[in-house]
């Protein structure tokens, strides 16, 4: 993919301290799957374009789930992809990933689209997910990020389909 002048300088100037950003610390690296609590999304902040990213890691948990990191941002901090899928019905089962250390159930096909990116340890650090990014439970924030999803897509770097 080319990108101009100006794109690669945005690049390499947009640098956010992710850690700074963490929605929650990590469950103890020896907690069996019972002992690891749901994770819960910490507030967006409405009053800018803020937006949840993940970044998914490259080595399964010592329960051997699947990690993700969530962190906030704004539209246009930082580069990113965003992932637009259709959901599928929970009766096609699923499984529980790690979120910033917490249990998060995802469907089979989002759970699919993480591993094989895993495996393939893909370029793109950044990834946009509606199913993990808007907290499905708060109407407010549901309702600020579909307002938000034309400049959520057209600020990304790549939309995978």
């Amino acid at each position: 993919m080319e990108h101009s002048a100006e794109h690669q300088r945005y690049r390499v100037d947009a640098r956010i301290d992710f850690d700074a950003h963490r929605e929650e610390l990590p469950a103890s690296p020896t907690a069996t799957i019972s002992d690891i609590c749901d994770f819960e999304h910490t507030p967006l902040d409405h009053t800018i374009d803020s937006i949840r990213l993940i970044e998914i890691l490259p080595d399964l948990s010592p329960q051997a789930l699947l990690q993700v990191s969530i962190h906030h941002t704004t539209t246009g901090a930082v580069p990113y992809t965003c992932l637009s899928y259709e959901w599928r019905s929970e009766d096609e089962g699923g499984a529980y990933i790690l979120v910033n250390g917490r249990q998060h159930y995802v469907r089979q096909n989002l759970l699919d689209f993480l591993e094989a990116t895993r495996m393939k340890r893909h370029d793109s650090k950044r990834i946009w997910i509606d199913a993990l990014y808007i907290d499905q439970r708060d109407d407010s924030e549901r309702g600020h990020q579909v307002l938000q999803m034309g400049t959520i897509y057209s600020k990304a770097r790549e939309v995978w389909i």
